[in-house]
Formats: structure tokens, sequence, C-alpha cells
């Protein structure tokens, strides 16, 4: 009887759990920018405001080549509905930041990482093209993106 009582509990009686996304661990770009902050070459955890919005936003990681390029790695999901509406907010949001910058011109970066070990190659295609209408740099190819920060980061 208790046993019931105790499933009727799970049922009924309580609130779903909230399962919080999972972040996107990437430790090669974590050792790459703790390096760079040492050699005063980037920034981590910066904070902008968006403009209009006025809204507080924050990555991991920043660096400077000319603009500031706020680094955002991103957990997209593994549907793809979900994963265009993720991929529409960041659009939005870093076509603000890109087309107000605030005495400095900025980037927003988009570092992708899919729930789908292989998400469809149509999906990456609308992302890109969604991205790249409002000027945020979406990073297909992590490799040479790193080779890119190494040269190109400078204080």
């Amino acid at each position: 009887a208790q046993e019931l009582v105790k499933l009727l509990e799970e049922l009924v009686g309580r609130e779903p759990s909230v399962q919080k996304r999972a972040k996107l661990q990437l430790p090669r770009l974590d050792t790459l920018f703790d390096r760079l902050c040492r050699e005063h070459r980037a920034k981590r955890d910066v904070s902008v405001t968006i403009p209009v919005m006025n809204r507080e936003f924050t990555v991991p990681y920043a660096f400077q080549n000319g603009q500031l390029n706020l680094v955002k790695p991103q957990l997209f999901h593994a549907a793809e509905d979900e994963a265009l509406n993720a991929t529409l907010k960041l659009a939005a949001q870093g076509r603000l930041i890109h087309e107000f910058p605030n005495g400095n011109q900025r980037q927003l970066v988009v570092v992708p990482g899919f729930e789908s070990n292989n998400p469809p190659e149509s999906l990456k295609r609308k992302m890109h093209q969604v991205f790249q209408a409002h000027s945020v740099e979406f990073v297909e190819d992590f490799d040479e993106f790193v080779r890119k920060v190494e040269q190109e980061a400078h204080a």
C-alpha cells in the first residue's frame, strides 16, 4: 500500500522536475582562453548589454582582432524546431550587438554543439544562413577557429 501511495504522489502530487539544459563543454577553448588571458590577449566571462532590449548577455570568452568577438558555445537541441528557435534568438541578439556597437565594433561568435551526434546537414545550412544574415559568425570548423583565435587575438 505504501508503494502505491508513493507512486500516486509521484504521478499526481509532485511538481514535475525541471531538467536544466546541459552546457556545451569545450575544454580546448578553456585551455586556449586561459592562456590568452594570462598573455592579456583575451578575456573570460564578459558581459555586454544587448541594445534595445537592455538585457545583459554574458559569454565565457572574448577576444579582440579589430573588433570585440563575443564567443558563445551553444548546445543545440536534437529537435530541429528547437534548434532553429535557439538559432533565431541568438541571431537577433547578435544582430543588435553588432548593429549598435557602443563605441567598439562587436560580433557574436557561436561555437555550436549538438545533442544529436549527426545533425542533418540541412539544419546546419539553415543555421549558417540565419546567423550570416544577422552578422553572427557560426563556427563550422572548430580547429580552424582555434587557429584563428590563436593568430589574431591581441590586447
